[in-house]
């Protein structure tokens, strides 16, 4: 004690308000007394900074969320009043152990929305996770608070996740075939990984034009049957629509080479001018329930549903010896 006062510097507080008491023991001249204060100690304030191992990353590709908590040390409380109502000194940012390290959890989210939690070690969390769906990904971690330290989350952190890549590829059987068989084109869609099921459905078109609805992916396959393609060559494609996992994808045309049907001996041709309608109408296959067919009525196969013309035809006699 110097000149009648004596300083002791306390390390660490916990928050909250707490009555300190001093006594003074006395000597030969002064008799002992004592006095008491209250302070009140302030929740440390925390930063939170979020950080991904990897950026971007495609639908099941793993990344690491690490959030590091730290504690804010600006802006503690400096005064407030004792019992007596006078000012008291209270544990201002400048009193508090820089050495103590936040603990508890850290919970992450995306929208709003739990993806994980994780306890903090050395003030930092973790979180591994390979479950986010495609597209930008706002992800936030927050700190929940405890008994010293205040909560706090960090900034949004976007996190991109593509779409995983496919390749879709035609097949056309039988090529060839004669006028009015049934012609199979089937797409077979790769590309899809363990884990990740591929659905959405496989569109397909006849010289440029949809046939038939869009018949939905299973097991990585499409189907659909025609009948009815004009005598020659018929490109035929398939468009994959993707879907939630998988980008779309494109399959390259396959010819559909149409023979015409044989002619039995001894049969005649027709000698005089007819008419005759031409219509398309979808109906299912009846070989398998996974596939489509469509049916084109008539000569020229028509692809556009619903579409009806009237093709008039010479009709000749043939010459018998």
């Amino acid at each position: 004690m110097k000149w009648g006062s004596l300083e002791l510097e306390i390390p660490f507080l916990s928050a909250g308000t707490h009555t300190l008491t001093a006594s003074y023991g006395g000597d030969t001249s002064f008799e002992a007394s004592e006095g008491t204060a209250e302070t009140t100690v302030s929740d440390v304030g925390t930063t939170v900074a979020l950080t991904s191992s990897v950026n971007a990353t495609n639908v099941g590709q793993e990344t690491v969320f690490t959030a590091t908590v730290a504690a804010d040390l600006e802006g503690q409380n400096t005064e407030q009043p004792d019992s007596t109502g006078k000012a008291a000194e209270s544990a201002a940012a400048e009193d508090v152990n820089p050495a103590m390290v936040p603990t508890g959890t850290v919970v992450f989210s995306v929208a709003g929305v739990t993806i994980g939690t994780s306890p903090l070690v050395n003030g930092v969390a973790t979180l591994p996770i390979s479950t986010l769906l495609a597209g930008a990904n706002q992800v936030t971690a927050t700190f929940d608070a405890n008994g010293n330290f205040a909560g706090s989350a960090s900034d949004e952190l976007a996190q991109q996740v593509n779409k995983l890549p496919t390749t879709a590829v035609l097949s056309v059987s039988p090529s060839p075939s004669n006028v009015g068989d049934v012609v199979t084109a089937t797409a077979t869609i790769s590309g899809a990984q363990e884990g990740l099921q591929l659905t959405g459905t496989a569109q397909f078109s006849v010289g440029g034009k949809a046939v038939g609805p869009a018949v939905a992916v299973a097991n990585g396959q499409a189907a659909l049957g025609i009948k009815g393609l004009p005598l020659g060559n018929s490109d035929v494609t398939a468009v994959y629509s993707g879907d939630a996992t998988y980008l779309t994808s494109n399959a390259a045309g396959q010819s559909a080479v149409v023979n015409a049907a044989p002619v039995t001996p001894g049969t005649s041709t027709p000698t005089s001018t007819t008419t005759a309608a031409v219509t398309a109408t979808v109906t299912p296959l009846a070989s398998t329930g996974a596939q489509n067919a469509v049916l084109l009525t008539g000569g020229l196969g028509l692809l556009a549903l619903g579409l009806t013309l009237v093709l008039v035809r010479r009709r000749r006699t043939s010459v018998h010896s």
